[in-house]
């Protein structure tokens, strides 16, 4: 049998190969493959080389590339495309997952219904964060917004099968159907090399010099770095020696580096850009003295995850699943400059509170040991396959 996922994701090229850093074949596709025959991705495919990316095709693991439109102007010019390509996509061998929220697996879910064809979902997200005021900059951003929460809600209500990235935080808001099985686990692979062998000892930070790191893409202002570097330029009014790394690219690069001139912290802010591979990813984290995460949205951070893991203290929001992560000593309302300059001044106070957010942290990420969630992510594709059995489509 095969399972066709659906998602919004932008997927783009390594070597003229659809590529992702996230749903790529190690990372994604071939754990589908212990269950299913074969996997097909469908995704937007955008014609950038990105050799920091890996390929998402392999083994028993097919793409199918949709427009790389931007925006719901660019998305209404190409839903003939749209529509033709996910109408092929209906056969009476094949299973569905819907990683909702998202316009194309929304667009899909409808299809699916009328057609009277199952499908499952995965929540990733809550588009009541994501289109938030703030996160996103469009006149129509509330209409959209109160769609698309209907829409999910909607989907986790006629799915056979639902998972979660969160624990309680996105169900709350979107609950599974009734006697329906459901799940929670993460797409995150932490391996043993993803961790480091203990937590932070009180000789590895420098309070007096200290060193923030936060990992977001910039496609939108979704991860708050332009909330961070208002924060750092307050810390540093106050006396702060402070410096800021920030790693990931996007549209608003341009805007979050004109920002970091106007506050006065240019010489203070690096901004480092994508990344090859993890390993590099993780040589920044260990370096730093804080993982600051300060977004307007989350599902469950794969970026604090993978912090947590190295053993950082790490400071975030109180939105999507970060509270199942982090204390609450360590969370900070979004948005809030003042809370989260004080977040940043309290931890600089003391070495000793660091040690204790490290080892706290460090053990919390064991919680997400791919060997601990593969068992979750096993059962759900199981009830996928079986609950998706239909003889056949209108």
């Amino acid at each position: 049998m095969r399972c066709v996922t659906i998602m919004d994701g932008r997927f783009t090229l390594a070597n003229g190969q659809p590529a992702s850093h996230h749903m790529n074949y190690d990372s994604f596709c071939k754990h589908f493959l212990e269950v299913f025959d074969e996997v097909v991705v469908v995704g937007r495919l955008f014609d950038i080389e990105d050799p920091a990316a890996k390929p998402v095709t392999g083994d028993r693991a097919r793409f199918i590339p949709l427009p790389s439109y931007s925006g719901p102007i660019q998305f209404a010019k190409n839903i003939i495309r749209i529509i033709k390509t996910l109408n092929s996509l209906f056969d009476s061998n094949t299973v569905y997952i819907l990683r909702v929220p998202g316009t194309i697996p929304s667009l899909f879910s409808l299809m699916a219904f009328l057609r009277k064809a199952p499908f499952a979902t995965q929540c990733v997200a809550d588009p009541a964060d994501q289109l938030g005021k703030g996160s996103v900059h469009h006149p129509l951003r509330r209409l959209f917004r109160s769609l698309f929460i209907h829409i999910l809600r909607w989907q986790c209500q006629h799915s056979v099968t639902s998972m979660y990235v969160t624990k309680k935080s996105l169900q709350i808001h979107y609950p599974p159907a009734l006697n329906k099985p459901t799940y929670s686990y993460t797409d995150l692979v932490l391996n043993d090399s993803s961790y480091v062998s203990s937590a932070r000892s009180n000789s590895s930070f420098n309070i007096n010099k200290p060193v923030i790191v936060n990992v977001g893409m910039m496609v939108q202002l979704y991860k708050g770095q332009d909330v961070l570097l208002e924060a750092v330029k307050c810390c540093v009014t106050l006396g702060l020696d402070v410096s800021l790394r920030l790693i990931g690219d996007g549209e608003y690069r341009q805007y979050l580096e004109d920002l970091a001139v106007q506050y006065g912290i240019k010489d203070r802010v690096v901004f480092v850009g994508k990344l090859l591979g993890g390993d590099a990813v993780q040589r920044e984290i260990d370096k730093c003295d804080i993982f600051a995460l300060p977004s307007r949205q989350e599902g469950l951070p794969r970026a604090l995850m993978e912090a947590m893991a190295r053993g950082a203290p790490c400071f975030g929001t109180t939105v999507g699943g970060i509270p199942e992560l982090l204390p609450e000593e360590c969370l900070v309302p979004a948005g809030n400059v003042g809370a989260l300059t004080d977040k940043i001044m309290n931890f600089c106070k003391d070495s000793k509170k660091l040690v204790r957010y490290s080892e706290e942290n460090f053990a919390k990420a064991h919680e997400y040991h791919f060997e601990v969630v593969s068992k979750q992510r096993m059962a759900f594709y199981k009830d996928v396959k079986k609950l998706s059995r239909v003889s056949e489509y209108d």
